[in-house]
């Protein structure tokens, strides 16, 4: 059976994993947890003037998407994935508050098998994206050499002609 569920998702922020966020906006997934939040804010275009400096306080908090599943009836000898192609860039993966994935790296797709996991009534489906990654003992300042530990782009922290920008989500 080839069921796909739309799920509605929402995302908000914390200082540290195992905080719950404050508030919840509706967040587009696949997307960014910046373009989300703008949007909720009514902030203009990032890639205008400065308004990429509203965004920089974002790159150091952790945020969390959820969606609440609602299984389809399953026969006998299906099973329920949840199915991503990047979550962009470290990550846990939580069903009803319980870790069933942790992983990094923006290239590497998720299949996660919830057949196991899930009730038949259904579950809270969160996505807790940790803070953007940074060489804490770069060369000072908020330059690109705090992301040459990563697969992050480099452009995201910063260029010439790129603002600085660290996409998450």
């Amino acid at each position: 059976m080839d069921t796909k569920q739309t799920m509605e998702w929402e995302v908000g922020w914390s200082d540290h994993t195992g905080q719950p966020p404050d508030r919840w906006v509706p967040a587009t997934v696949p997307g960014a947890v910046q373009l989300d939040w703008a949007r909720a804010e009514g902030w203009g275009d990032h890639t205008y003037g400065e308004n990429w400096r509203q965004y920089e306080w974002m790159e150091d908090k952790t945020w969390t998407y959820r969606t609440l599943l609602r299984p389809p009836a399953c026969s006998s000898g299906e099973r329920l994935y949840f199915v991503s192609k990047g979550i962009d860039y470290s990550f846990h993966i939580r069903l009803d508050g319980t870790e069933l994935l942790r992983q990094e790296g923006m290239f590497t797709p998720v299949e996660l098998d919830l057949t196991e996991h899930l009730s038949g009534e259904g579950g809270l489906l969160e996505i807790v994206i940790d803070p953007a990654p940074k060489r804490l003992d770069a060369p000072p300042g908020r330059g690109r050499a705090q992301a040459d530990h990563s697969c992050k782009p480099a452009v995201s922290y910063g260029w010439d002609w790129h603002p600085r920008l660290i996409p998450l989500g």
